[in-house]
């Protein structure tokens, strides 16, 4: 959280505790709902060297939209989300850039497996959170090839 929105929280916090109305130790958690869209564009770099595998890389940059939606139960959590979140949720846009890369591995003709894993870095709601964070996406599962290959001699 930006300094001046912790000092703002810390302060509100203080308060609630003077008036015994939070214990000393009050640690404050808002459970959340969270929906992440991402659109990202970039290169495929494929390196076709091997008979059974291709091997790529993939920078990209793109777009993230994230929808989150605070339930806070107690009353000092709806006294803070309301500072915080001006509507029952709150969304943003934001940029981000990463790598990835993987593997294909030719189980038939038109079948094989693909392994692949992204890691990107983003910042989204800038105005509450302090940090961007860093995000690795991993997945397994089957491929499928469609036409003649561009790497086979006829």
């Amino acid at each position: 959280m930006p300094a001046a929105t912790q000092a703002k929280v810390n302060a509100a916090q203080a308060k609630y505790i003077a008036l015994s109305l939070l214990p000393a130790n009050y640690h404050l958690a808002v459970p959340t709902d969270a929906g992440t869209q991402t659109f990202a564009f970039g290169p495929q770099l494929a390196y076709r060297h091997f008979a059974k595998a291709t091997l790529f890389v993939r920078p990209s940059l793109g777009a993230l939209r994230e929808r989150t939606v605070p339930h806070p139960a107690a009353a000092f959590q709806k006294v803070i989300v309301a500072g915080l979140a001006l509507a029952a949720f709150k969304h943003d846009w934001t940029c981000f850039y990463g790598i990835g890369g993987g593997a294909d591995f030719a189980l038939s003709k038109h079948i094989g497996l693909r392994a692949q894993m992204d890691f990107v870095f983003n910042h989204p709601f800038d105005d509450i959170l302090a940090n961007g964070r860093y995000t690795f996406r991993y997945s397994v599962g089957p491929s499928f090839h469609f036409g003649r290959n561009i790497g086979a001699r006829e």
